[in-house]
This record gives C-alpha cells, sequence and structure tokens, in this order.
C-alpha cells in the first residue's frame, strides 16, 4: 500500500515547522532604521539576521504596527 499521505502530513508539518521558526526569527529580530534598511539593501549579501531585521522593518514600516511574534503568526 501507498503511504503518501503520511508522508504529505510529515512534509506539512515540516513546513509549518520552518514557518514558525521563520517568523518567530522575524519577530525578535532587532529594529533597523531607514537608514540602515537602505544601506543594507545596496549590500550584495546579508548574513541572515539582517535578512531578518529588514523583513521585519518592511512589515512594520508597510502596515505601520509593531511586528510581534502573534503579528506574524496571526
Amino acid at each position: 500500500m501507498i503511504q503518501i499521505p503520511q508522508s504529505l502530513e510529515s512534509l506539512k508539518a515540516t513546513a509549518q515547522a520552518l514557518d514558525s521558526a521563520h517568523n518567530s526569527a522575524v519577530a525578535k529580530a532587532k529594529n533597523i532604521t531607514l537608514s540602515e534598511y537602505r544601506a543594507r539593501n545596496s549590500k550584495d549579501y546579508l548574513d541572515p539576521n539582517e535578512i531578518f531585521e529588514c523583513e521585519k522593518f518592511r512589515i512594520s514600516d508597510s502596515y505601520g504596527i509593531e511586528v510581534t511574534e502573534s503579528t506574524r503568526n496571526g
């Protein structure tokens, strides 16, 4: 018997765990200023923490709200 549904459920659970970890990292990232955000946009490479900080800035700037774990997961 093929166990595709079980594998599919496992993939869904893994994707959900990755999304949750990403959302948590963004929410916990340091707040940066517009000038820091602009400076980073001109860089060829950003480390993962800088990427999370930029994403947090974009969300906060676009929606005008504080980014928290409940903001990202809601």
